[in-house]
């Protein structure tokens, strides 16, 4: 799940409801349009919320990374980003957690300050700009793809191909399935 995706995704699903309730002429009152209902808006939110994070004992979590002045590779910024942003690197920034591990060993210390050795994550934007075959992330999480149907087909009846119909829950061992020891041995 990524959560710009999601909320560009639902950004633009309110916009397009409250269009057809104007249409339909029962348009609530109190209505408050969505900031955010595109990607471009999405990467320009990302860049500032990761440019205010607050500092901690051991500096920030997260941060943005400066434009090297000779990246002229890539091309401009596909998005007019305020002044404020525009200084720093619109396709990476770094972190020292990474969305990608569930349970990170980092956090399962008993220190209070982030130990020396700990290094911050390359982390990434253009899963909400670079709509490139090389980039099939912008596809899956900054556009999004519909992974399963809805509960119901068009008669009415249960889908026989709904996941969470056929999905049973099944609980392992850790010591009993080799590829997922061989995996959690490998990042010790």
């Amino acid at each position: 799940m990524n959560s710009v995706g999601h909320m560009v995704k639902s950004g633009k699903l309110v916009r397009a409801l409250h269009d057809l309730q104007e249409a339909m002429g029962t348009t609530l009152p109190g209505y408050n349009t969505p900031n955010v209902y595109s990607l471009d808006q999405g990467l320009e939110l990302a860049m500032a919320t990761i440019n205010k994070a607050s500092d901690g004992p051991s500096g920030k979590a997260t941060f943005l990374i400066p434009l090297q002045p000779n990246d002229t590779e890539r091309g401009g910024c596909p998005v007019e980003l305020p002044k404020f942003l525009s200084g720093f690197d619109y396709s990476q920034y770094k972190g020292f957690y990474h969305t990608d591990f569930t349970l990170p060993s980092e956090y399962f210390r008993p220190d209070v300050t982030r130990p020396t050795n700990v290094e911050p994550y390359n982390l990434d934007f253009t899963y909400l700009f670079l709509k490139d075959l090389t980039n099939p992330d912008f596809d899956r999480m900054g556009e999004g793809r519909r992974i399963r149907l809805s509960g119901s087909d068009a008669t009415g009846g249960i889908n026989p191909t709904d996941k969470r119909i056929r999905a049973q829950a099944t609980e392992v061992r850790i010591a009993d399935v080799p590829r997922l020891r061989e995996a959690l041995e490998l990042k010790h």
